[in-house]
């Protein structure tokens, strides 16, 4: 019951109850007014009820539209923050990372080899962050190597080649190590962007902010994926803060059940497709013998399928 009050507005129930009772008023109203016939009856008696009534309707009904227009706008508005080329990059960074994991054999994503990837991401401080040596080093250590290997083009000792090739590895490891936390850290950052961004989202549907069909059916998927791969990351960071991303969690999970339980049935998208391969075959079939009262029922099936359920 209390998930029936929350999807249909307990704004919009309080303001039906009102204008029930304001409707039973009027037409008890009335019906005294016709049933005693020793009261002067005038026209204001049944213009006056029946336009406050009118008015009470126009005015649920404008505040109803508002509330669903506005609930669409912003759920607009959200999947547009999801195009913008920050989150965009963001995604890229994580989807690269994900191709690493995935399992060769299925195609998914191999969550007990991210796992420690993950926990490692979560676990980054800021002294593995002063690890990472900046790009002028960088090219500086590059170029010792390069002059250490042609060094040791000249050196005949087999000990004075044994201390170059001892000073290139280390130089190497170095490097190994910095492109490995800076790896790391371009993860942790696109992954945090993301799940406060879905964080953000997740408050918005719990609020009634967003429209929540619109916003599963453009980012549902890429949701769920995120959640499932970082997954431990999340765990890892509420051991230290257990309300962190937890709205993020709540949605992902409840889309997750919604996609599962659904999966079996005949989806609108499955309608969809049906429908477009139908009318385009009708499309071929008019084009050989025209006959246009053939393509309105495949018009009127896609006009049907013009919102998701």
């Amino acid at each position: 019951m209390k998930e029936k009050i929350k999807k249909f507005g307990l704004p919009w129930i309080c303001l039906f109850i009102v204008y029930f009772i304001f409707f039973v008023v009027v037409s008890a109203t009335v019906i005294r007014h016709l049933i005693n016939t020793t009261e002067e009856i005038t026209l204001t008696t049944y213009i006056t009820p029946i336009f406050g009534l009118a008015s009470l309707f126009v005015a649920m009904v404008t505040i109803r539209y508002n509330a669903v227009t506005n609930k669409e706008k912003n759920a607009l508005d959200f999947v547009k923050e999801f195009k913008e080329k920050e989150i965009h990059d963001a995604m890229v960074e994580i989807y690269k990372t994900k191709r690493k994991y995935k399992n060769k054999t299925n195609n998914r994503l191999n969550r007990k080899d991210i796992s420690p990837y993950c926990e490692k991401a979560a676990a980054i401080s800021s002294d593995d962050v002063k690890a990472i040596i900046p790009a002028e080093k960088k090219i500086d250590l590059t170029e010792q190597i390069e002059m250490l290997t042609e060094e040791m083009k000249h050196v005949s000792s087999p000990g004075t080649k044994s201390k170059i090739r001892g000073k290139i590895s280390s130089i190497q490891k170095k490097l190994q190590v910095s492109n490995e936390l800076e790896e790391i850290c371009k993860f942790r950052s696109a992954l945090v962007k993301v799940l406060n961004l879905m964080e953000r989202c997740a408050n918005g549907v719990r609020y009634g902010l967003y429209d929540e069909g619109l916003i599963y059916n453009s980012y549902g998927t890429q949701f769920i994926e995120i959640y499932e791969l970082a997954f431990s990351f999340i765990k890892r960071r509420q051991d230290d803060e257990d309300k962190l991303f937890i709205n993020a969690e709540w949605l992902a999970v409840k889309w997750t059940l919604q996609k599962e339980i659904q999966e079996d049935k005949p989806t609108f998208m499955t309608n969809q497709k049906r429908a477009i391969q139908h009318a385009n075959e009708g499309l071929k079939s008019h084009m050989k013998a025209p006959d246009k009262s053939k393509l309105e029922p495949l018009l009127s099936t896609l006009q049907k399928l013009k919102f998701p359920r």
